[in-house]
């Protein structure tokens, strides 16, 4: 598995403006090849961190036009650029 890590810090009180936008691209987003899942996890108010999980860095490469298109329009959220990270799963551990 891979992962794409994209740290975002946005103005206070934004999110549900960002909730509401990002689910009127789940069509996008779910036709992401090799997308397995997106969480986002909010750690303080004006930060979240978005973790993607896919099968591979390929399908990363792959599906920047379509990240690109769905963040253009979070842009007006954003208070400084996305930090974008991502690799290898390193370690796992789940009871899912």
């Amino acid at each position: 598995m891979y992962y794409r890590l994209t740290k975002v810090t946005h103005h206070e009180g934004d999110q549900k403006k960002m909730i509401a936008h990002l689910d009127s691209m789940k069509h996008l987003i779910g036709a992401i090849d090799g997308l397995h899942h997106v969480r986002l996890v909010a750690i303080s108010p004006t930060e979240m961190m978005a973790i993607s999980k896919y099968d591979n860095a390929e399908q990363v490469a792959k599906a920047q036009e379509q990240f690109t298109e769905i963040m253009i329009g979070m842009k007006p959220f954003f208070a400084a650029p996305p930090e974008v990270m991502h690799g290898d799963v390193f370690w796992d551990f789940s009871q899912e």
